[in-house]
């Protein structure tokens, strides 16, 4: 929301999905609003520069997590199984 790249389409996001374009607003909307909750962790990783990684690669998968999201309590042990439980709900 802060970003100047992504700030606009956040907006717009918002706009079109009739959700006030304030942080607590946005925040209670994410716990029930899975279209806003994926348009917003889309636009977090809208700035890096590189490519989403391929399906499936936990390892190019994990290093552009940790390069983007930086999370403050990363558990590399679970990724590899998420990754192929995310794969698996990908259309054929």
């Amino acid at each position: 929301m802060t970003n100047p790249l992504t700030k606009g389409r956040a907006q717009s996001l918002c706009a079109y999905l009739v959700v006030p374009f304030t942080p607590a607003d946005v925040y209670e909307a994410m716990t029930y609003n899975d279209t806003l909750a994926f348009g917003m962790a889309r636009l977090f990783y809208w700035p890096d520069p590189d490519p989403l990684p391929k399906a499936g690669d936990a390892q190019a998968s994990w290093a552009y997590y940790q390069r983007t999201w930086r999370p403050g309590k990363p558990r590399p042990e679970t990724w590899p199984g998420y990754t192929q439980l995310a794969v698996a709900a990908l259309p054929a």
